[in-house]
C-alpha cells in the first residue's frame, strides 16, 4: 500500500512540470523509490495509474468539502465569509493538483475529466443548499441557481487559468484569491 501511495504522490508532483504524455513510468518509480515491476504489479497501465490519482484527489476533495461544509456551520452566516472560504478552498485545490487538472482537461476526450467533473457537481449541490438561504435579496426560486452558477463561473475561471494562464493573474499570484472572492461576492450580492 505504501509503495502505491508513494507512486501516486510522485505522479501528482511530477505532473506539475510535465504533461501526462511526457510522464514516464520510470520517472514515477524513480521519484517514489520503486521499480517498474512494482508499478505494473499495482497498475494495469499508465492510464489506470492516472485514473487512480484522480480517485485519490476526488477522495481528498470530498474530505475538503465536508470540512468546508462543517466550517460554514460554525461561522456567522455571511455572504462575504462564504465567498472567502469558497475561493480559498477552490484555489488551494487547484494549486495542489494543478498538473493533474491540466492533464485531465487535456485528455478529456479520453474520458479523463469525468470523475473530477462529478466531484465538482457534488460541490455545487452542497454549496447551493448551504448558501442559498443567505441570499435573502434574491427571489427564493433563484437562490440555488445563483450560488451554483457562481461556483460554475469560479471553476470555469480556474480551468481557464490552468489551461491557458491568460493573465493578468495566475495560480501562484497572491492576489488571485482576493480578486476571485470579489468577483463571486459581487455576483452573489447583486440585486435582481
Amino acid at each position: 500500500m505504501r509503495a502505491a501511495l508513494a507512486m501516486l504522490e510522485a505522479g501528482i508532483v511530477l505532473l506539475r512540470d510535465r504533461s501526462l504524455d511526457a510522464l514516464s513510468v520510470e520517472a514515477v518509480c524513480r521519484a517514489a523509490g520503486s521499480t517498474v515491476g512494482a508499478f505494473y504489479a499495482r497498475f494495469e497501465s499508465k492510464r489506470a495509474y492516472f485514473l487512480t490519482i484522480e480517485r485519490v484527489i476526488c477522495l481528498r476533495a470530498q474530505a475538503r468539502l465536508e470540512r468546508f461544509a462543517e466550517s460554514l456551520s460554525h461561522l456567522p452566516a455571511s455572504v462575504d465569509r462564504f465567498c472567502e472560504e469558497l475561493v480559498q478552498n477552490s484555489v488551494q485545490g487547484f494549486r495542489t493538483n494543478f498538473g493533474v487538472f491540466r492533464a485531465a482537461l487535456l485528455h478529456s476526450h479520453e474520458d479523463m475529466w469525468t470523475l473530477l467533473q462529478a466531484t465538482g457537481d457534488d460541490f455545487r449541490r452542497v454549496l447551493g443548499a448551504r448558501m442559498a438561504p443567505l441570499l435573502v435579496h434574491v427571489p427564493r426560486a433563484q437562490r440555488t441557481m445563483r450560488v451554483q452558477f457562481a461556483f460554475t463561473a469560479l471553476m470555469g475561471t480556474m480551468v481557464h487559468i490552468v489551461l491557458n494562464n491568460p493573465g493578468p493573474l495566475g495560480l501562484a499570484d497572491d492576489t488571485l484569491e482576493q480578486e476571485l472572492a470579489r468577483l463571486v461576492r459581487h455576483y452573489l450580492r447583486a440585486e435582481d
